[in-house]
């Protein structure tokens, strides 16, 4: 009785075992990753598997706005049956060396915004790291090995996780830069040259994030400045942080219609009204310049209360503007954006933008004083903090489009030179209506935003 009883305990353990081995050899193993950077790598790396033998379907597909990939392929027989195929599989080929073809398949999954929460909290991992770096000083900053600086990485010596993934001709580039600064009041002064070729860097642990120093040349950062601040600040149709709680008026109109209507040649003293004077203040122009005005959104209005945007049509996204990003980034159409104005000792909270209603890359331009720019692992287990320069351009695609990011600290005097003194610069004469706000810059960070709400249309 008792050797029965043991001899049928192992022999069910030893079923149960050879079950457990059955099952792994059925089931797929999976892995995801980034098409555009890593996709033979993970193949060859994590597989331990050649590329496919067709490569057409990788040339094919690499054109398409797929974002990331996840193999999964079966070991086992030659002719064995694979299970039914995914949603949106396809079936190729791998040759293992001497040992029989493999069977795969593999699946294209586009990122999905829908179903993300823009109120949920960050992970813990992204908290403390945003916590730590609020607290830095500028010289632990300076310090800081970990704090990736685009403008400081040599492409023949970068870090781990670290690599260039394609040069932007400088040359491209020049003709819609030229076009921009022909259509304003553009200085003939060059203050740096353009590179000829410009590193566009990925980081392994986010995926989709593209990273490319110097993007915008200092003539165009300051013609760009000049038309948001001066001509797209006072448009009414394009509310600010102030509108929840003030009354905004508008400066008054010149006879010379070639001034521009800015609230920088305004009456410094004029008063904005509260909506609610038992809850806030009267502000002076100057008190909104130098401090009050946190945010300007063009295009699509988001509301920042609700996080999402009206159901009304949005007024129209400056074309100019959406024409100089369409030439470097000709993947998203540019039909809203948020321009985010910090000073010293201004943050950005961690968060995701998810109120669009496509997964198109989001466009990141980086003005005056240096930022802590912090965006979270595809995992959500650790975040990558990236020191940007006025003219640094960040891409967010793929999976990096939903990531954690934020601004953990503004470094102060850290505007070059070139652009402190804006909007006063040294060729305006005594006297110009710029002249009582030189050195407006020299203590601002300004980011410009921008997303596309809507998918095109089939």
């Amino acid at each position: 009785m008792g050797v029965t009883q043991i001899g049928g305990t192992g022999g069910r353990k030893r079923r149960e075992k050879e079950a457990r081995r059955k099952k792994r050899r059925e089931e797929p193993v999976e892995q995801t990753f980034n098409l555009k950077s890593d996709v033979r790598a993970a193949t060859l790396d994590n597989f331990q598997v050649p590329a496919p033998t067709d490569l057409s379907s990788w040339s094919r597909l690499s054109k398409l706005k797929i974002f990331t990939v996840r193999i999964a392929w079966w070991g086992g027989d030659k002719n064995k049956q694979l299970p039914a195929p995914l949603e949106g599989g396809e079936r190729v080929l791998f040759l293992c060396g001497a040992s029989p073809i493999i069977s795969g398949e593999i699946l294209f999954t586009m990122a999905q915004i829908k179903g993300i929460n823009a109120h949920d909290r960050p992970p813990e991992a992204v908290r403390q790291c945003y916590k730590k770096y609020t607290r830095c000083s500028l010289s632990d900053i300076n310090h800081d090995l970990e704090i990736l600086d685009l403008q400081r990485l040599d492409p023949d010596e970068l870090p781990p996780g670290i690599t260039v993934s394609q040069y932007m001709s400088s040359q491209d580039l020049r003709l819609a830069f030229d076009d921009f600064i022909r259509g304003g009041h553009a200085s003939d002064k060059e203050h740096a040259p353009l590179a000829e070729n410009i590193p566009v860097f990925t980081h392994n642990a986010v995926s989709g994030l593209l990273m490319i120093p110097s993007l915008f040349p200092p003539t165009v950062q300051i013609e760009l400045l000049s038309r948001l601040l001066h001509r797209d600040l006072p448009n009414p149709k394009h509310k600010t942080n102030l509108h929840l709680h003030y009354d905004v008026t508008y400066p008054e109109g010149s006879d010379n219609q070639d001034t521009p209507k800015s609230f920088f040649t305004d009456d410094p003293t004029r008063i904005l009204q509260p909506k609610d004077p038992q809850v806030h203040k009267p502000l002076t122009i100057q008190g909104v310049l130098e401090k009050k005005l946190r945010w300007v959104t063009l295009g699509g209005q988001y509301d920042w209360t609700a996080k999402v945007y009206p159901s009304e049509p949005p007024p129209p996204f400056p074309q100019d503007v959406a024409k100089l990003l369409k030439a470097a980034f000709p993947e998203t159409d540019a039909q809203a954006a948020i321009l985010n104005l910090y000073s010293a000792g201004d943050t950005l909270s961690a968060h995701r933008d998810v109120s669009e209603e496509c997964d198109i890359g989001l466009i990141s331009v980086s003005f005056g004083c240096d930022g802590l720019f912090l965006i979270s692992h595809d995992d959500g287990n650790g975040a990558e903090v990236i020191r940007l320069r006025s003219g640094d351009a960040v891409y967010m695609d793929g999976t990096s489009r939903f990531a954690w990011h934020g601004v953990p600290k503004v470094l102060p005097a850290t505007c070059p030179s070139w652009l402190a003194d804006w909007p006063s610069l040294g060729e305006d004469a005594p006297g110009s209506p710029y002249q009582m706000w030189k050195g407006w810059m020299s203590s601002k960070r300004i980011n410009l935003n921008v997303r596309q709400m809507t998918s095109p249309a089939p």
